[in-house]
């Protein structure tokens, strides 16, 4: 199935010549790939990759604008639409761009995607321990990166985060004039500064061509948020979009499903969503939102970060540390979320604020038995820990 999709994508893409997006990293693919298509969603007709179609079947359903299914009937449906979306007569309504998550979860899926997707846009997010227990080695997460950079279309440009060491380093292979960096550094050809969040959103400002602009994104709560939408910033200048246009875009821009998002509680608590998955960059970004939501007290329940191999305690104690000082309640979910426990202990959360439990029910009848009015609870874990259970039981 996989080549035969591979065979249409490829049909599709020489067909109708799209321009191609395309977006990778360990972190923040999906928000980046959503404040994208807010900027370029007004240029044309624009397809994006939805939910988790970004592997080797996904990319090409999201080329060829089709769903997946379990059923066999719906897949002969599929495959007859693409081959004649790619050998029937040709349509007007196929788009103009595509904005495309290419994903990589061992050596191998960026080369593969690759070998069919030519950027006309690259954009490399974060080099983190993501998928560790497969890559190993953070250099060679980041050689697996570097390749939707190296297989740019003759060209294409690379829209690059200047303040990961490793991303930066990717640009090295390309003319400047073919490399637009962004970032909070001075460096930064699209630079943000004066960032501001809270639960009435976030604001912040960019430089470019030595004018600053203010932007505002009222349904997005975390700074980090800011590094998804300078990358978007960067492709609609790129494109030539007037800039009121740009920031107009990514203020409509909202988060997806389970992250960072706000929902009222039971007991008038404010519970913070980010269940859909989890790596030790964003857990340290959510708990930063923890930090400057206000209420009564601050509870963090944090479960397991998986697939992190030789890196799974050391990025666990990480987030310990850091829980430690912002949590005034830890409760921990997993067999690996124990780190987080003990490394939020040592950092000087007493011990008795700190509390361990073994499911996901655990977890929840604990933060009952301790969840006060107006508390703000933070909820975050891999996806396969299951910890959005916990958010739809105690909502309002």
């Amino acid at each position: 199935m996989e080549r035969v999709l591979k065979f249409l994508a490829t049909r599709v893409l020489k067909r109708y010549h799209p321009l191609v997006i395309a977006i990778t990293g360990s972190v923040g693919k999906t928000t980046t790939k959503d404040a994208v298509y807010s900027v370029v969603k007004e240029t044309g007709l624009v397809w994006r990759s939805k939910l988790n179609y970004n592997n080797e079947i996904g990319i090409p359903l999201t080329v060829l604008g089709l769903k997946p299914s379990s059923s066999p009937f719906v897949w002969l449906g599929n495959l007859i639409r693409g081959l004649w979306l790619g050998l029937g007569v040709k349509t007007r309504k196929y788009p103009e761009k595509l904005v495309l998550e290419l994903a990589a979860d061992k050596p191998g899926d960026l080369e593969y995607l690759t070998s069919f997707i030519k950027p006309d846009i690259a954009i490399v997010t974060k080099v983190s321990p993501v998928h560790a227990e497969f890559f190993g080695d953070l250099e060679v997460t980041a050689k697996e990166k570097r390749k939707i950079v190296e297989e740019l279309k003759e060209d294409g440009i690379a829209i690059l985060n200047y303040d990961d060491k490793r991303v930066r380093q990717m640009g090295e292979v390309l003319p400047q004039n073919r490399v637009i960096y962004y970032g909070m550094n001075d460096v930064a050809k699209l630079r943000g500064f004066n960032i501001e969040t809270g639960v009435g959103g976030t604001t912040f400002q960019f430089s470019y061509e030595s004018k600053s602009h203010q932007v505002k994104m009222p349904n997005i709560i975390g700074e980090h948020f800011v590094y998804a939408a300078l990358a978007a910033i960067s492709v609609g200048v790129f494109l030539g979009l007037d800039l009121r246009v740009i920031i107009k875009g990514i203020s409509e821009l909202k988060p997806a499903p389970h992250r960072l998002q706000l929902v009222k509680g039971m007991k008038g608590a404010t519970i913070i969503d980010d269940t859909y998955n989890a790596s030790a960059p964003s857990m340290l970004e959510a708990l930063k939102v923890l930090g400057k939501i206000e209420g009564n007290f601050r509870i963090a329940v944090l479960g397991d970060m998986l697939e992190l191999g030789d890196y799974t305690e050391s990025e666990h104690r990480k987030v310990g540390k850091r829980a430690a000082e912002i949590a005034n309640l830890l409760i921990v979910v997993g067999k690996y979320a124990r780190f987080i426990g003990e490394e939020a202990v040592k950092s000087g959360l007493a011990k008795d604020k700190v509390i361990v439990t073994r499911s996901v029910e655990e977890a929840e009848k604990v933060l009952r038995e301790h969840l006060q009015n107006r508390d703000v609870v933070l909820i975050k874990g891999s996806r396969a820990v299951g910890l959005e259970r916990i958010v739809e039981n105690i909502k309002d």
